[in-house]
């Protein structure tokens, strides 16, 4: 129920796994449209690292509709995609969180879709990419990586952060502790994959 991690087995009632119970993630609630499995990972490839920018059209449908799902009824106040650093984006050419919020406006009348925000949450330094390294790695390799540029648009805020995949939730832990810091009440978390 907190970090989104799929239990093996769905027998029984929901609750917290292990690693919650040590150390609960600084954000309120994690969902993810998909286990990224194989024939995923194959396709999220294709849209960020080959430049498929295509496919933010599908796959910007199923985050939405993960989005009404689980926060049907919510009152969400603002949309973050998760910030890349500008070499990066400058590298990429594209933010793929940003390109799937995109297509929400689409999908949607304007007044069911919470505003969404580029450039409030900033990648304040360059990182080495996370793929690949583990759980405490990449607590480390993140730490301190973003700021919050205007915290006049966080303070008193329900934050969604929107990020293509949740690995180990480092990275949306610790943009969750900064929006936290800066005065946001609650961070969910959504993505469109979840390692399992």
């Amino acid at each position: 129920p907190r970090c989104g991690v799929m239990f093996k087995s769905r027998a029984g009632e929901d609750h917290l796994c292990g690693r919650c119970l040590e150390q609960a993630p600084p954000f309120h609630m994690a969902r993810a449209a998909f286990a990224y499995d194989r024939s995923l990972v194959d396709v999220i490839h294709c849209f960020k690292y080959r430049g498929k920018t295509r496919l933010a059209g599908p796959l910007g449908v199923f985050l939405w509709r993960t989005f009404c799902r689980h926060w049907k009824g919510e009152t969400v106040d603002l949309i973050l995609p998760i910030p890349l650093h500008r070499q990066r984006l400058r590298r990429r050419g594209f933010n793929q969180s940003d390109l799937l919020l995109r297509e929400w406006k689409k999908l949607s009348r304007p007044p069911e879709v919470p505003p969404i925000a580029s450039g409030v949450l900033l990648r304040a330094r360059t990182t080495v990419p996370q793929a690949g390294l583990g759980r405490r790695a990449r607590e480390s390799n993140i730490r301190g990586a973003f700021i919050v540029r205007r915290p006049d648009r966080v303070s008193g805020r329900h934050v969604l952060l929107v990020d293509d995949v949740i690995t180990t939730g480092a990275t949306a832990g610790e943009c969750a502790r900064e929006l936290l810091a800066n005065g946001a009440v609650r961070v969910d978390v959504l993505a469109l994959a979840r390692v399992t």
